[in-house]
């Protein structure tokens, strides 16, 4: 465990020369094709992350080597040289006697294995934290979900055509939920709010969750939130889930609008703008 906790360190400070620079302009890159540039640049900065095994490009078959000229000499603990003479001093019957050798290995702890065994831990923690809170939100959801009507499973299934998406994907509505939302990567189910949406507003909230779905965004945030797992005390790796869930949203507002008119477009902003909004006072409230 040791090994491994000095490679992640490695790799990590390795992807922090790399993270830093883009982080810094990412704000300033507000334009699509720098949102789609840095989604996958994260995309393999995560994988890197996740992956710290050292690339080592295989050894020659024959190698020379310098003579070893090295000695080695064992002698009795009696004749040490500049060895100071170590007074007896009795022993109390039943009393035990350890070696002085295992006395001082006791009390010398390497830093690494102590760095180690807290990089472990914070890792099983942050894991059963997150895991812990995915569970109960969508248990928690789902059994306060009720089947949506007929007619917005239609919409859904006409989206579904369109983006020729076969996934099975399932359509409800839920009190605790403010805007639109994905749960699951195998068997996703679609969370709509339990307030009215007009037909046209749904059908674009419902395209822009099953463009999540086709892209597998929610298995490219698991694999954010595995790197930040990982990572966890280094701060660029959060900074870099945060914009990478930023970029991931950025690429799938172009991909809806994509080949959609002017009308679509701004149709499309005010959507997300109220959607935005409520979310907002949701949650001031």
């Amino acid at each position: 465990m040791e090994g491994l906790f000095l490679r992640v360190t490695a790799v990590s400070l390795a992807c922090s020369a790399v993270m830093l620079p883009v982080l810094l302009l990412s704000r300033r890159l507000c334009h699509r094709y720098a949102a789609h540039t840095c989604y996958y640049l994260w995309l393999l900065l995560a994988l890197r992350l996740v992956l710290p095994f050292q690339l080592t490009v295989p050894e020659p078959v024959v190698t020379v080597r310098p003579p070893s000229y090295e000695v080695s000499v064992k002698l009795p603990p009696s004749s040490q040289s500049g060895a100071a003479a170590v007074p007896e001093v009795p022993v109390q019957s039943g009393a035990q006697v350890r070696p002085a050798a295992a006395l001082e290995s006791e009390r010398r702890v390497p830093v690494t294995q102590i760095l180690a065994a807290a990089w472990t831990a914070g890792m099983a923690a942050f894991l059963l934290w997150q895991g812990s809170a995915y569970v109960l939100l969508r248990r928690s959801l789902l059994r306060r979900a009720k089947a949506a009507d007929e007619w917005e499973n239609a919409v859904l299934r006409r989206q579904q055509r369109e983006l020729e998406l076969r996934r099975p994907v399932e359509l409800r509505r839920a009190a605790g939920v403010s805007s639109p939302m994905v749960l699951g990567l195998l068997r996703p189910v679609v969370l709509l709010p339990e307030r009215a949406v007009e037909e046209d507003a749904l059908e674009m909230v419902l395209r822009h969750e099953l463009v999540h779905l086709r892209r597998w965004d929610v298995a490219y945030k698991a694999l954010l939130l595995l790197a930040n797992a990982v990572h966890w005390f280094n701060p660029l790796v959060w900074w870099m889930v945060r914009e990478g869930g930023r970029n991931l949203e950025l690429c799938c507002d172009d991909e809806v609008v994509r080949g959609k008119d002017g009308q679509f477009r701004r149709r499309y902003g005010e959507v997300l703008l109220r959607t935005a909004a409520a979310g907002r006072a949701s949650a001031a409230g």
